[in-house]
């Protein structure tokens, strides 16, 4: 994500890649950083 930030990403996509469900990768993503995926990459383009 922080390499293409400003790459429209789907969490969809993400979760793929890594081998999880949708709701999995929002779940970990949240426990590990604190925020959801969308408020991580908003927080990048800024």
């Amino acid at each position: 994500m922080k390499d293409h930030f400003a790459d429209p990403e789907k969490i969809e996509t993400l979760a793929e890649k890594v081998g999880l469900s949708t709701s999995s990768f929002h779940l970990h993503f949240k426990n590990v950083i604190a925020m959801t995926p969308l408020q991580y990459q908003e927080r990048l383009r800024f």
